[in-house]
């Protein structure tokens, strides 16, 4: 049976692939997917036992490493005691940052800060901002502060229309824990935003346009609004697709729960090929519409 799994190099040159092929600029290799395996499942809450032996190390202090650059990640985190302070704490370096976690209340003046980090001021206006990986899993988006852009201010566990709107640096973002509705284009136009990550206590979402980039909206398994299937948002009974995304290639298999497909489903999509499912009793209008499906 050993003869019949690829070797170091064989599973390096996949994983080359398949990373020019999601667009990443670093290098990749089996080392550094180990390191990524190995950090997640320790970010996520893994044990340090659990992850030991799924590395198949021998020693526990070998996973060790891992447990204190996750520790390390997490002292790095910009702490507000509370809401109002942010553009104070990140003083002058605010465009200097690609990546930040934030953990407690952020209202209205701190999320405008942090659309300035990522590319965009008040006005729609660009900025010097790089910011392109923002974790606020663990902040908590409260009313007060400032207006953060069109005229809009923050609600209590609300991602407000047009909060991230044209900010064309961002890749990546993991919604609040504590995030109850995600409004319309609240990411519209972010073209390069590649995934999203919907916490369990969402109970309201409403697609974004413009998200040409897109490729996964991971769900949380413990939500009980939603669901998702190879990164597409469905209902939680997965009869209905809810937000397809438009930046997802190749080909895609509906899954077989799926039961009707509402007008314009696919709209923009750069899939190719979409099989159907036999189950499947009702078309929208358009449903293909301005995609490339073939």
């Amino acid at each position: 049976m050993q003869k019949d799994l690829p070797n170091y190099f064989s599973i390096n040159y996949i994983l080359q692939q398949w990373g020019k092929a999601a667009g990443v600029e670093k290098k990749v290799s089996f080392h550094i997917a180990r390191h990524t395996f190995a950090t997640s499942l320790l970010t996520k809450g893994a044990d340090i036992y659990t992850t030991s032996k799924l590395l198949g190390h021998q020693n526990l202090r070998t996973t060790q490493i891992y447990a204190d650059v996750v520790d390390s990640k997490k002292k790095s985190a910009v702490v507000l005691g509370e809401p109002g302070f942010l553009s104070t704490l990140i003083g002058e370096d605010k465009y200097k940052y690609s990546s930040i976690t934030l953990a407690g209340p952020l209202n209205g003046d701190d999320l405008r800060t942090l659309r300035m980090m990522a590319g965009r001021d008040i006005n729609g206006n660009a900025t010097e901002g790089i910011l392109a990986d923002i974790d606020i899993a663990g902040a908590s988006i409260v009313a007060g502060g400032g207006e953060y852009g069109e005229s809009r201010v923050t609600e209590e566990g609300v991602i407000g229309t047009g909060l991230f709107r044209s900010c064309q640096n961002l890749k990546h973002i993991s919604l609040p824990m504590t995030a109850v509705k995600i409004e319309k284009d609240a990411f519209a136009d972010c073209s390069s935003l590649r995934s999203l990550s919907v916490p369990a206590s969402v109970v309201e979402i409403t697609p974004s346009a413009g998200c040409t980039s897109l490729e996964s909206i991971d769900v949380s398994p413990a939500n009980v609004s939603y669901s998702c299937s190879d990164g597409v948002l469905m209902s939680i009974d997965g009869r209905k697709i809810l937000w397809f995304p438009m930046g997802k290639k190749g080909e895609f298999v509906l899954p077989a729960t799926v039961e009707s497909l509402g007008n314009y489903a696919f709209r923009d999509c750069s899939i190719e090929k979409i099989v159907l499912p036999e189950g499947l009793t009702q078309l929208g209008q358009c449903i293909f519409y301005d995609s490339k499906v073939k």
